[in-house]
């Protein structure tokens, strides 16, 4: 008899162990009376309202997700703990008898999950209690029910508008659209927007005065009747600070860029939509920013030119390997660092991904923090030699650092280069200052070594010599 209430004992332990099923009652061998069993009934857990994490705050310690009955037993003591499994996850986190578990906890897998768009989110979650006595320990889990979670975050817009005196306030002109480099929102919260300074008709710089519109301004039958992004005092001229968003001119004032205290050419505007909080970075860019990386070993600093002073640069070069950007050719200071495909930052990130061994024309945004690769498949030479219709297609040398090919032209000629078999980028001009869009370059009848040199805007260069 006492071998048969054993064997009973462990058959309902290795049955109390499953998951996600209703147990009813159980048996479990006591230690205090002999051959004594005790019976479980089931563990309950049942749903309780939606949490919306709007409600509550970082000083809370612990968030109820459940409402628990725990299971009861005829026979003996048992401690009983809990845990809570989220999503069917083989993880789980504390949970006490109340149904609560840490804030903490609770907030970070809700955010890390789905992210901090503040609408309802499911969750399928199982209790699991712990049953433990003198002589062992067996485990009962609930039905699955569902905790309904909301994060807390404030409602962002797929776009904002720089509206100021750099586009004269206009309600109708969206020239400076703010971006976040792409993505959810609530992923990449920071949206950025470069402006030129205004200037006076004597040349005098200004004060720059703006506001933020939301894309949904622009749908509204009174533009500025609704909510804007802006600071609380009106004029305020913080470079940094908290941004407000509401109704506009009573909630949502007027930034002003203080021309005398912070002169530029170019201003950076950042506003994170999810701390709100905003950057203003007066931005005077120089003539050259430059990439470095594996291609050279890192040992060779190739200049990106920027013609216009804004942050703009372009250079053509052979990558091959992780590589970056940095504004000083001879140091690293302020460099830029690698965020995702196409967008960078100032600080804390890894180098530019391999892009793959090729050569690329490259762009680089310093301003907005922004580049992109355009793969170069072909550099041809095209002329009167064939019509204007075709490409004589040139070979990179990767030692040499150039394009090169052999042609044959039967006739006096005129030619230039052209890039992708397309017009929109082209060198013509002078053999040793080469221009985007430069005049027709002129060749004698005969067959010749051409090599080109492209770098930047001031090294395009090509040597014509006759063949052997």
């Amino acid at each position: 008899m006492k071998l048969k209430a054993y064997f009973i004992a462990a058959l309902a332990a290795v049955a109390l162990s499953a998951c996600n099923e209703d147990f009813g009652t159980g048996i479990y061998q006591t230690p205090n009376e002999q051959g004594a069993l005790a019976s479980f009934t089931a563990l309950t857990a049942t749903s309780v309202e939606p949490i919306d994490f709007a409600d509550l705050n970082d000083s809370t310690k612990s968030v109820q997700v459940c409402t628990l009955v725990p299971p009861t037993y005829t026979v003996g003591n048992f401690d009983i703990t809990y845990e809570i499994f989220l999503n069917r996850e083989t993880t789980g986190y504390k949970l006490n008898s109340k149904g609560e578990m840490s804030y903490d906890e609770l907030k970070a897998y809700v955010e890390s999950t789905y992210g901090r768009r503040p609408i309802n989110r499911d969750i399928t979650a199982v209790v699991r209690a712990y049953l433990k006595s003198e002589s062992g320990s067996t485990h009962i889990d609930s039905k699955e029910f569902t905790i309904t979670c909301a994060p807390e975050a404030p409602i962002i817009e797929e776009s904002y508008f720089y509206i100021g005196s750099s586009n004269g306030w206009s309600s109708t002109d969206q020239s400076y659209q703010l971006s976040n480099g792409g993505g959810d929102v609530y992923e990449n919260p920071v949206f950025t927007v470069v402006i030129p300074a205004t200037f006076n008709d004597a040349g005098n710089q200004e004060d720059n005065w703006f506001k933020i519109a939301p894309l949904s301004a622009y749908s509204r039958d009174d533009f500025w009747n609704g909510d804007m992004v802006g600071v609380e005092v009106n004029g305020t001229s913080d470079l940094t600070g908290s941004l407000v968003v509401g109704q506009n001119d009573e909630v949502a004032n007027a930034w002003k860029i203080d021309a005398a205290a912070n002169p530029a050419k170019f201003y950076r505007i950042s506003v994170n939509m999810l701390d709100q909080t905003y950057e203003i970075v007066p931005l005077n860019f120089s003539e050259y920013f430059y990439e470095i990386g594996n291609e050279s070993g890192w040992s060779t600093s190739h200049p990106l030119y920027g013609e216009n002073y804004d942050g703009k640069y372009r250079g053509f070069y052979y990558l091959n390997g992780e590589f970056k950007f940095k504004p000083n050719a001879d140091n690293w200071d302020n460099d830029l660092e690698y965020v995702s495909e196409g967008v960078l930052t100032e600080s804390g990130g890894p180098n530019v991904p391999d892009p793959g061994a090729g050569f690329y024309m490259i762009d680089l945004d310093a301003a907005a923090y922004t580049y992109a690769l355009t793969k170069v498949e072909s550099i041809g030479i095209i002329g009167g030699f064939n019509s204007w219709g075709g490409d004589e297609e040139m070979t990179y040398n990767v030692e040499g650092g150039y394009w090169e090919a052999t042609v044959t032209f039967d006739s006096d000629t005129e030619y230039k280069f052209r890039m992708n078999h397309d017009w929109a980028v082209n060198w013509g001009g002078t053999l040793d200052n080469l221009t985007h869009n430069g005049a027709n370059l002129n060749a004698s009848a005969g067959t010749y070594n051409i090599k080109l040199y492209l770098g930047c805007v001031g090294t395009f260069k090509a040597e014509v010599t006759p063949a052997n």
